[in-house]
C-alpha cells in the first residue's frame, strides 16, 4: 500500500562531488548531501523521498523522488550546504527494507 506524508530531516554531511571546467568562464561543481528524517519510525522501511522546503534544494532529484533506507537518503546540490540545515521532506511508502545485516 503506497502513501505520502511530510516529515522532516536533517542534512548530516555535504561534501564535493565532482567539479569540471566546461569552458574558460564556466565550471560546474556538484555537492553530494547525506540527510535523515528525525523519526525513527520509518527506519525499517524503504520510501522514495523528495525535498520541499526550502525551496530549490531537491531541483535536482528525478521526478520519482530519491530512494530512502534506514532512515538516511542522498542527493545532488549545485551548491554546498551547511550541516544541521533543516529541510522538509515528502515521502511515499515502497515497502519494508529487505537488508539483512
Amino acid at each position: 500500500m503506497s502513501f505520502t506524508r511530510t516529515t522532516n530531516a536533517v542534512v548530516v554531511s555535504c561534501s564535493l562531488a565532482a567539479s569540471e571546467q566546461v569552458t574558460v568562464d564556466l565550471t560546474v561543481t556538484l555537492y553530494q548531501v547525506q540527510a535523515r528524517v528525525r523519526e525513527s519510525q520509518y527506519a525499517d522501511d524503504v520510501y522514495m523521498v523528495r525535498v520541499v522546503k526550502p525551496e530549490g534544494i531537491g531541483d535536482l532529484i528525478d521526478e520519482e523522488g530519491a530512494l530512502m533506507e534506514r532512515g538516511k537518503f542522498s542527493f545532488d546540490l549545485t551548491e554546498e550546504i551547511a550541516i544541521e540545515t533543516e529541510l522538509e521532506v515528502e515521502m511515499t511508502g515502497v515497502g519494508p527494507s529487505t537488508d539483512i545485516f
